[in-house]
């Protein structure tokens, strides 16, 4: 096949030309990571002598001819060096909210962009290599010669020189784009606004719209894990007594929204961690970020106890970690100044719901020791029969509620430094026929087994007043003061 030159390949099993061995039995005499689409590539004679019938696959002309003809050679050098397409790159620059670098130009040759395909820049001085994107977008001017390109390299921000070439492993083949002097290098918010702009007119392509994204302030939650990353920093912090949580304001590289966001925040002091069971995180535009971030406030319900300086915020999505720094420069606030200075920035919040409940903390006032249930739009009864401390961590509560569905949306057990939630509906149900038969006819309630005995984990401090504090679906706020343990030890436990 061919009029190339032979090798000697005495020393090689000769097959049967009655019978066609199996893919299998072939690949045990082909070279190691022999890839057909590499091969058809390098050899386009091979489609038409399958086309004609000749062989039946790309292993099995290699098999029959090619590795008497030096085939290999040509193929090897391919796979180790790659060949040079006709393309172009126009410009490139690294991009901070993406966290890599951006090349944009324009390609002679079209691939699976779906693919997985190892990208390596090389400047002058160095390489980029990282999780990697490849886009591909319509381009005027080319007059059918090509398409539009947009590849983007996961990496840092480093003085590497001039771009020198890009090389692409594409199902096993190694293409080298070679870069001329001529492609500019552009500056992190210049790259992004070009591109930005490239990508607006490609919505139907999912790479675009992923490349899009990560160069955007938002859609933290929705990237994939390895570029679903994101930096920040704390302005400003402070326990709110009243909310029974620590409100930080700063600002991070992307937003996210509540339907996909993080899994879970770690505050992170000097003398202990907080993992909240309540999140609530607002955004708003900061100009002096100049779009390379936008701010936040946030709350995280939680124990003002002690723990030292703020160190950083771990926001984890996926397993993966990021942070959201804080330092020296970060100011710790005494909570009515901590109030005046994020009321004006919350009503920059866009967010209604998020707005509606950042202001709902913001203006809760602190329990004086006066039951304020009964002046709550919806009628909600909380009485408790028997409070018994349980040392070293907890307290058992026993009594009765009665609340329509949906009316609650939390309940806890509060005081000056501590925030408990509170599940009536996951502890242990008593039946009150005499509640039910008073107050609950009165009221319109109907469920006899409204009482409950519920243990609640949580620090016993000597002289310490608790409370519960009772949330509704409008995010009103009343308190019934909790009475003080009476039983101990046997007494108790009868």
């Amino acid at each position: 096949m061919g009029d190339q030159d032979t090798q000697d390949f005495s020393d090689v099993t000769e097959l049967d030309s009655e019978a066609v061995p199996s893919a299998g039995e072939m690949s045990a005499f082909a070279p190691d990571n022999f890839d057909e689409n590499t091969y058809l590539r390098a050899f386009p004679d091979v489609a038409q002598a399958i086309a004609d019938g000749i062989c039946n696959s790309p292993l099995q002309h290699y098999m029959d001819h090619g590795r008497h003809e030096e085939r290999i050679s040509l193929y090897s050098h391919l796979l180790r060096h790659g060949r040079q397409i006709e393309a172009y790159i126009d410009f490139c620059g690294y991009n901070s909210l993406a966290g890599g670098w951006m090349f944009c130009g324009w390609s002679a040759e079209r691939w699976d962009e779906t693919k997985a395909a190892k990208i390596v820049a090389r400047f002058n001085d160095g390489d980029v290599a990282g999780e990697s994107i490849t886009a591909f977008y319509r381009r005027d001017g080319l007059r059918g010669r090509g398409i539009g390109l947009v590849l983007f390299i996961q990496g840092s921000n480093e003085l590497l020189g001039g771009l020198a070439s890009i090389e692409l492993r594409v199902d096993g083949e190694l293409l080298t784009i070679a870069v001329e002097s001529g492609a500019r290098a552009m500056s992190d918010q210049d790259v992004a606004s070009t591109v930005r702009q490239i990508l607006l007119a490609e919505s139907e392509s999912a790479h675009c719209r992923e490349l899009f994204m990560l160069i955007s302030t938002s859609g933290y939650g929705r990237l994939r894990h390895p570029l679903n990353t994101l930096d920040g920093f704390v302005d400003l912090c402070g326990y709110h007594i009243a909310s029974g949580g620590w409100f930080f304001c700063g600002w991070v590289t992307r937003s996210w929204d509540t339907q996909v966001g993080p899994d879970a925040f770690i505050v992170r002091f000097v003398d202990g961690s907080l993992a909240s069971d309540e999140t609530v995180t607002g955004f708003y535009p900061r100009d002096d970020m100049e779009g390379r971030g936008t701010g936040f406030v946030m709350f995280v319900r939680g124990s003002g106890r002690p723990l030292g300086s703020l160190t950083s915020i771990e926001v984890l999505s996926g397993g993966v970690p990021s942070f959201i720094r804080a330092s020296a420069a970060t100011q710790r606030l005494r909570e009515a100044e901590l109030v005046a200075r994020l009321r004006p920035i919350n009503v920059q919040v866009a967010d209604l719901d998020t707005n509606v409940a950042l202001q709902s903390f913001l203006s809760r006032q602190q329990y004086v020791g006066i039951d304020t249930l009964s002046a709550l739009s919806d009628r909600i009864f909380l009485e408790f029969d028997e409070v018994i401390a349980c040392p070293p961590g907890g307290v058992v509560i026993m009594g009765w509620f009665l609340a329509k569905p949906g009316i609650v949306r939390s309940i806890r057990l509060r005081s000056s430094t501590m925030s408990e939630p509170v599940d009536f509906e996951n502890c242990i149900k008593i039946q009150r026929p005499d509640v039910a038969a008073s107050v609950g006819a009165e009221h319109g309630f109907d469920d006899s087994r409204c009482g409950f005995i519920a243990f609640v984990p949580c620090p016993l401090l000597s002289n310490t007043e608790m409370y519960m504090e009772v949330e509704t679906a409008q995010r009103e706020v009343g308190y019934r003061k909790l009475p003080p343990s009476k039983l101990a030890g046997i007494a108790a436990i009868k």
